[in-house]
C-alpha cells in the first residue's frame, strides 16, 4: 500500500490537467489507510508530509495553504516523539518557505520561521551541513521563480548566498551544482539574460557533470535553448536521457526553456527519438 501511495504522487507529480488532483486525492487516501493499519511507521508519515508539501507547491491559493496545513500535522506528531530529529524540522523550514511563497502577506514572518527551523536542524546535524544549507537555498530559489522583479532578485540574493555556504561544507555534491545551476538559469532569464549569469549557470552544469555523468544535461539543454543553440540542446537532452537523467516528457513540453521551440520540427523530432513516442500523445 505504501508504494501504491507512492506511485500515486509520482503520477500525479507528472500531470498538470483536471486528472492531477483525483490522482493525488487517491494517493493520500492510500497513506492514511496505511496509517491505519501501521501507525507506527515513522518514513510513511514523513513521506505523507512530503507529498503534502510537495503538491502544494503545485496548485495555488487556499488549496495550496490547506495542503500545507495537512502536511504541518504529521511533522508536528513526528518531532512530539523525537523533538531532535533534523529531518524533520528541515522539512518544517521547506514548508516554511512555501507558505511564504503561496500567501499574499506576512511572508517576512514566514522566512523568519523557515530560518529559525533550518539553523535548529543544522544545530542537530552539522555533519549534514551541506546538504541542509542547498535544500534551504532550493527552497529560496523556488520561491523566487514565483516572484519578479526586486523581489525575486532579492530571493535569488539570499539562495545564492546559502548555495555558497552549502559549498564551503561539500563542493563535490552534483545536487548541490545542478540546483545551483538551475537557480542561476531561472535568474537570467529573469534578468533578460545577462551574459555573464549564463556562463555561471553553464559552468556549475559542467561541474554536476564533472562529477556525475548526465545530471547537469537537462539544464545544459536549458541554457542552450535560451541562448538559441540548436546543436547544443540536442546533444544535451540526449546525454541526459542516455544517463537516466532525463525530465518526463510532459515536463520537457511544458519547461518555458524551451518555449520558442517547442513547435519546431527538429525538436520534436528529437523528443520522439529520446522518448519513443509522439510528444502529442502526452500533452
Amino acid at each position: 500500500m505504501d508504494q501504491c501511495a507512492d506511485l500515486l504522487c509520482q503520477w500525479a507529480d507528472q500531470e498538470r490537467n483536471s486528472e492531477s488532483d483525483a490522482i493525488f486525492e487517491r494517493a493520500r487516501q492510500k497513506f492514511e489507510e496505511a496509517h491505519r493499519l501501521d501507525p507506527d511507521k515513522r518514513e510513511r508519515l514523513l513521506r505523507y508530509a512530503q507529498a503534502l508539501r510537495q503538491r502544494a507547491g503545485a496548485v495555488s491559493g487556499e488549496r495550496a495553504l490547506h495542503l500545507l496545513a495537512a502536511a504541518r500535522a504529521p511533522a508536528e506528531e513526528l518531532l512530539s516523539d523525537d523533538p531532535q530529529d533534523a529531518t524533520i524540522w528541515q522539512f518544517r523550514g521547506q514548508a516554511a518557505v512555501l507558505e511564504a511563497q503561496k500567501r499574499s502577506g506576512r511572508q517576512s514572518a514566514w522566512l523568519d520561521e523557515a530560518a529559525r527551523c533550518f539553523r535548529e536542524a543544522l544545530r542537530l546535524r552539522p555533519d549534514a551541513a551541506g546538504g541542509i544549507l542547498g535544500n534551504w537555498a532550493l527552497a529560496l530559489g523556488l520561491f523566487a521563480t514565483a516572484r519578479s522583479g526586486v523581489e525575486a532578485f532579492e530571493l535569488y540574493a539570499q539562495a545564492n548566498e546559502k548555495l555558497r555556504e552549502s559549498e564551503a561544507c561539500k563542493p563535490d555534491s552534483p545536487a548541490l551544482r545542478k540546483n545551483w545551476s538551475a537557480i542561476l538559469l531561472r535568474e537570467a532569464r529573469e534578468r533578460n539574460g545577462p551574459a555573464e549569469l549564463w556562463e555561471q549557470a553553464k559552468h556549475q552544469a559542467e561541474k554536476a557533470e564533472a562529477i556525475d555523468r548526465g545530471s547537469g544535461a537537462y539544464n545544459l539543454a536549458c541554457i542552450a535553448a535560451n541562448l538559441g543553440d540548436r546543436e547544443g540542446v540536442q546533444q544535451s537532452l540526449a546525454l541526459s536521457a542516455e544517463y537516466g537523467q532525463a525530465r518526463s516528457l510532459s515536463y520537457t513540453l511544458r519547461d518555458v526553456n524551451f518555449e520558442s521551440i517547442r513547435g519546431e520540427a527538429w525538436f520534436v523530432q528529437l523528443l520522439e527519438s529520446i522518448f519513443d513516442t509522439g510528444p502529442r500523445q502526452a500533452v
